[in-house]
């Protein structure tokens, strides 16, 4: 079974289903020893390295059997690069996944799409939600003209406040959340629990 084989095997498992995709998948898929796959592919992420690396090569082939391509001006080298990329990809099939940083304020996207694909809504945990809308809902007050002088969580001492109320959330129990995600496999509610 050859690097390659492998790879191509992993990659349509991860493009069939990417939470399905671990190295013991490809294995069982291939009917070989899981030592076999380490020996290649020590980690997922290398497999997915190696699928790119040998997309670029064959980019790199490409460019060999093109006789004036050294002539190319940059902007000609990247268009033809892009162009080539769409070319080698057309045949995969289309994923996106979603993922953020706990820590910073950023959203990880990867995957492929077809120009002209039609969207499609992708969901990612919010990391402090409660702080999250309330500094949207005073952003939303202020843009009514209304001035927002604090905010007080309900978890902060307010007997000594004179307080209005004007907004109340209320979530689902902690066991109704683990029975959401038990029976619909929801990751947005999993990924809040587990935190």
């Amino acid at each position: 079974m050859t690097k390659k084989q492998i790879c191509d095997a992993a990659v349509g498992i991860y493009l069939d289903n990417p939470s399905r995709f671990s190295l013991s998948a490809v294995a069982n898929q291939l009917e070989i020893p899981r030592s076999q796959i380490y020996q290649n592919f020590p980690t997922k992420n290398a497999v997915l390295r190696f699928f790119f690396q040998d997309c670029f090569e064959q980019y790199l082939k490409q460019t060999d059997e093109l006789e004036d391509y050294q002539d190319f001006t940059l902007e000609e080298k990247l268009s033809h690069m892009v162009y080539t990329h769409f070319e080698l990809f057309q045949h995969e099939k289309e994923f996106v996944e979603v993922g953020r940083d706990f820590i910073q304020p950023i959203i990880r996207i990867s995957g492929q799409l077809r120009i002209g694909s039609a969207s499609e809504p992708v969901y990612v945990a919010v990391v402090e939600p409660v702080d999250n809308f309330l500094n949207n809902f005073r952003q939303v007050l202020e843009l009514e003209g209304i001035r927002v002088s604090r905010i007080v969580k309900n978890s902060q001492i307010t007997s000594n406040l004179n307080l209005t109320e004007l907004a109340f959330v209320e979530s689902p129990t902690v066991g109704e959340l683990i029975e959401e995600v038990n029976k619909k496999s929801n990751n947005i509610y999993a990924e809040a629990l587990l935190r």
